[in-house]
This record gives structure tokens, C-alpha cells and sequence, in this order.
């Protein structure tokens, strides 16, 4: 179990370092007009009921929300220790759809959202 959690973070942190260098890119090669706003959902959690805890997801998530949030221009919401309820409700926010009646919805139609857990 915690050889999985070990891979999975790996892996979390390589998708991580290579968003992080393509954002320059990306800023440079377009502005708002031509692409929209960003939005990013960034989840960090240490607590879990049938896992064992995490010491550095939290603490990582609000790092990374900074990041985007200064360095980037997106717009973030920050979940912390987010339970099932909470993360299905940020997800749904994020939904890009002109016919919704979701009435929290928060991301208009020219919007990249990216999501961070």
C-alpha cells in the first residue's frame, strides 16, 4: 500500500514540475483575449481514513496554489483536507457548459480549468 502512494506522488510531482515549466510558455505564446481565463482547482490532503496519513500534501498544494495564483494569473480554489462532498462540489463549478442551471457555477465558457490533487 505505501509503495503505491510512494509511485502515485512520483508521479503526481512529475506532472506537477512539467505543468509548472510550460506555463511560461504558454504565457508567452498567447494573452487572455486568445485563450480565456485559467482556473486551477488545487487539492492537498494529509488526512485519510483507511490510508495512512501524508506529511506534505497540504503544504504542497497551498505552495503550488501561490505559484499559480502569483506567478501565473490563475484563478484558484484551495481545498484542504477536502472531504468526497467538497471535491465533487469544486469539480462541478468547473464545468464548462452553456446549458447548465448549476447555479454556483464560477467558470465561463472561455476557461482552461486544471486541477491539482
Amino acid at each position: 500500500m505505501i509503495e503505491i502512494l510512494v509511485t502515485w506522488r512520483k508521479g503526481i510531482v512529475c506532472f506537477l514540475l512539467t505543468l509548472i515549466l510550460s506555463l511560461p510558455l504558454l504565457a508567452q505564446a498567447a494573452t487572455q483575449d486568445e485563450y480565456g481565463r485559467y482556473h486551477a482547482l488545487v487539492i492537498g490532503n494529509n488526512d485519510y481514513a483507511h490510508l495512512p496519513n501524508l506529511e506534505t500534501a497540504i503544504s504542497d498544494a497551498a505552495a503550488t496554489a501561490e505559484l499559480l495564483q502569483s506567478k501565473y494569473g490563475f484563478e484558484v480554489t484551495l481545498l484542504l483536507n477536502a472531504d468526497r462532498g467538497r471535491i465533487l462540489t469544486a469539480v462541478n463549478r468547473l464545468r464548462v457548459c452553456p446549458e447548465s442551471r448549476i447555479s454556483e457555477q464560477i467558470v465561463p465558457i472561455n476557461t482552461n480549468p486544471a486541477a491539482y490533487f
